[in-house]
């Protein structure tokens, strides 16, 4: 009698003779193991047709098709490469040893059976893989970290000075519109290159997100709130008006959890959801939006998982044309999609979702079938705490100044005359260098109400370096954050040692008035 050991291994019984099945069946499951059965290697086949057990014990004397023959037939089976067999065999010569292995067989046990070895080389065989498996997916895992890792780099530089571009793009029609006439003809022109402005702005926060880098801000959000808010926007209605034949259900949990999240990221991460879900379904069908809380009772599943405690769910389902499984490992990739680019989005949709998600310390669980359909389910940790209501929009006077002296640190020329345009029209009085070295000097002669620190030059110095040589000099001295890139640790560095307020340009007169106005109170 051999020792019972829970498990779910699942064993294919391969053997035309009654006893020894019998036999099998017993022993194996008292020690735990789940059985099927087979009469012969061409039933065999046939069953794992329907079926994928986790081993095959296969005997070598049998009609029909032989072990050998059976073994090397299942090998050729898609999806069968690798499942191990175990050759149950009165032969013990060498040339039917050698035939076994060359056939495929990953071991064999001689007859009569000696029911301890034989529960024990399966538990061997069985941990083998699992560690074989766990290695594999480490090893994925890596491969897929240091490639996010590198594209993030290449993104998160990209991101950087498109958004320097964008300042200008953004601002200057912001600041004309402020001047001008509420009859003038420019406005309308003035209006269309802010926006377009803006929308290219948000594809930076794409390339941000990608990088890691894109969620700087954190507040108590409501998830049903920005759902709702999503599907009563201009751009969900342009989708659905292009896509009237699939019908969208909406199932919201009216008791659900807040979380500490970036609105923004969110939201896009259930625009692009969306979008795909409706995509999927170009002869119309129809997708599901739901939400609900879930506590994890920690089992040891979960905590592998890294999940426990209790979390807000965002799942939405189609009934679209769904993943093939060779994609399913790939759809977070950036820039990977079956979409023709230029056409159906930037390729980053995805990759935001997992990154966003990720940024918010969530999960992502994916289950599609070909033809049936996909659901995408995200979790976030919930929160107790209370969500905050919105400030309206501030009165331009309420964040003007009093003359009071700027210094404005940036590398790049076209910053610094955005910058000094924008301070002006705020009623400060800036003044611009071009390096953490000229600022240091210039502040060993003159002084300055607050500085305006880019963190990314390129000089020697970057913001944090130049902080801590300015400290030296004007201890206390003031000063905001302003830079291209998102939120990192030497910025959070820099407002340990005393500075205000982070601003992530491209940045509108209310954001940077709001952060000069509190950084010199």
């Amino acid at each position: 009698m051999v020792s019972k050991e829970q498990t779910s291994a699942h064993i294919l019984v391969v053997d035309d003779d009654d006893i020894v099945r019998t036999a099998l069946h017993q022993n194996l499951s008292e020690a735990g193991f789940i059985l099927s059965e087979a009469e012969n290697g061409v039933q065999a086949i046939k069953m794992l047709g329907k079926q994928r057990p986790d081993i095959i014990l296969m005997d070598v004397m049998m009609p029909e098709m032989d072990g050998f023959a059976a073994t090397e037939a299942i090998r050729r089976l898609a999806g069968f490469k690798n499942i191990p067999i175990l050759i149950l065999t009165c032969l013990e010569d060498i040339d039917s040893i050698n035939r076994a292995y060359k056939a495929g067989a990953t071991d064999f046990i001689t007859k009569p059976i000696n029911w301890v070895i034989l529960v024990e080389r399966i538990r061997f065989i069985m941990r083998t893989i699992q560690l074989m498996n766990t290695e594999q997916k480490l090893r994925r895992e890596l491969v897929q970290a240091q490639k996010m890792e590198a594209l993030g780099t290449l993104a998160g530089g990209v991101a950087h000075d498109l958004n320097n571009v964008l300042s200008g793009i953004i601002g200057y029609p912001e600041m004309l519109l402020w001047k001008l006439d509420e009859d003038s003809p420019l406005r309308e022109p003035l209006k269309e290159i802010r926006t377009a402005g803006q929308q290219a702005a948000e594809i930076v926060d794409d390339l941000l997100t990608l990088a890691r880098r894109g969620v700087s801000v954190k507040n108590t959000i409501n998830l049903n709130d920005i759902i709702s808010e999503y599907l009563n926007s201009p751009e969900y209605k342009k989708l659905i008006s292009y896509h009237q034949n699939v019908r969208v259900e909406v199932r919201l949990d009216s008791k659900l959890d807040n979380f500490e999240g970036s609105s923004i990221h969110i939201r896009k991460t259930i625009m692009n959801l969306v979008a795909n879900a409706v995509e999927a379904q170009p002869m119309g069908g129809s997708i599901c939006i739901s939400t609900y809380n879930q506590d994890f009772n920690v089992n040891q599943k979960e905590m592998e998982q890294g999940r426990k405690g209790e979390h807000v769910v965002f799942q939405i389902s189609d009934q679209g044309c769904g993943i093939p499984q060779e994609d399913l490992n790939r759809i977070f990739e950036p820039f990977f999609t079956k979409k023709i680019m230029g056409r159906s989005g930037t390729g980053l949709g995805m990759a935001v979702v997992w990154g966003t998600v990720q940024d918010h310390y969530g999960h992502v669980e994916v289950k599609s079938r070909p033809n049936q359909g996909t659901t995408f389910t995200l979790y976030f940790p919930a929160t107790t705490a209370e969500k905050k209501e919105e400030t309206p929009t501030i009165p331009i006077d309420d964040y003007k100044g009093d003359g009071q002296a700027i210094l404005i640190i940036d590398d790049i020329k076209e910053q610094r005359q955005f910058a000094t345009t924008v301070l002006k029209t705020l009623n400060y009085a800036p003044t611009a260098v071009s390096s953490g070295e000229e600022a240091v000097e210039y502040l060993k002669t003159h002084s300055a109400d607050l500085i305006m620190l880019d963190m990314i030059m390129s000089a020697d110095m970057d913001g944090l370096e130049t902080y801590k040589k300015i400290l030296e000099i004007k201890p206390g001295q003031k000063a905001i954050v302003a830079s291209g890139f998102s939120e990192s640790d030497r910025v959070k560095q820099v407002q340990q040692l005393g500075a205000g307020p982070f601003i992530k340009k491209p940045y509108s007169l209310e954001t940077i008035g709001l952060a000069i106005k509190n950084a010199l109170n």
